[in-house]
């Protein structure tokens, strides 16, 4: 016997169903939607802080180096006022009383001992000591140049003659009081250890010849040579 074929019915969805499955997607997308959100935000805020940072430290150094600059500047004011306060100092006690050659030689070591900025303010405050000291300080070993005559007499011995700077940069300070010494010996010339017999100053104009002449008793040294020396220096009206 055949049986009839059943006949399998789909199964109907109930409208409540339909509910339960659009609220299910509603929520599943505001988890969605929230996430994303929180997502962008974390986002957003990482990358805002990173940029502050960067912000931060560009500030920090920049105020790193604004003090630093400062700092600097401060130290250079300071050093310049010690600067002008010494160089004051050197262009004042630097008169003639310190015309002998051995003073100005100490003084030009001196000199070369100083840092520039002060070389730099003592020129400005003493130009012409300045150069004076310099032009000194690099003349060759003679730079004095004269012609001497010595005329013994039974009463007095006179010394005589022409003087001249044989170094340029010297007769450029302008003009320059020379002190001229003389001496008598009998074996070998005199030394810085010998006192002169007498002395006279005359001026050397800048670039030009003087004359000189000194007069002393005659020491009654039979056989004596004369000499003559220049023992100092000193710029004309300073």
């Amino acid at each position: 016997m055949t049986m009839p074929a059943a006949t399998n019915k789909p199964a109907e969805s109930s409208p409540g169903t339909y509910r339960i499955l659009t609220l299910v997607g509603a929520f599943l997308a505001a988890c969605l939607l929230v996430t994303t959100a929180a997502l962008g935000y974390a986002s957003y805020s990482q990358s805002a802080k990173a940029e502050q940072t960067r912000t931060d430290a560009n500030n920090l150094r920049t105020q790193k180096k604004d003090a630093e600059t400062e700092t600097a500047n401060v130290r250079n004011e300071i050093n310049n006022a010690k600067s002008d306060k010494s160089a004051h100092i050197w262009c004042d006690e630097f008169t003639s009383a310190y015309s002998s050659v051995s003073l100005l030689q100490e003084k030009a070591s001196e000199l070369s001992m100083k840092p520039t900025a002060q070389l730099d303010a003592i020129t400005e405050y003493c130009p012409k000591k300045k150069e004076f000291v310099d032009a000194l300080a690099s003349a060759p070993r003679q730079f004095v140049g004269s012609t001497d005559t010595c005329e013994i007499s039974d009463d007095t011995v006179t010394f005589s003659g022409d003087v001249w700077f044989d170094y340029q940069p010297l007769s450029d300070v302008g003009d320059i009081d020379l002190t001229v010494s003389v001496y008598m010996k009998k074996n070998g010339k005199p030394t810085i250890r010998d006192k002169a017999l007498g002395q006279t100053t005359v001026t050397i104009p800048s670039g030009g010849t003087t004359t000189y002449s000194v007069t002393i008793p005659n020491p009654g040294l039979e056989g004596a040579d004369c000499y003559t020396a220049a023992t100092g220096f000193w710029p004309t009206g300073i």
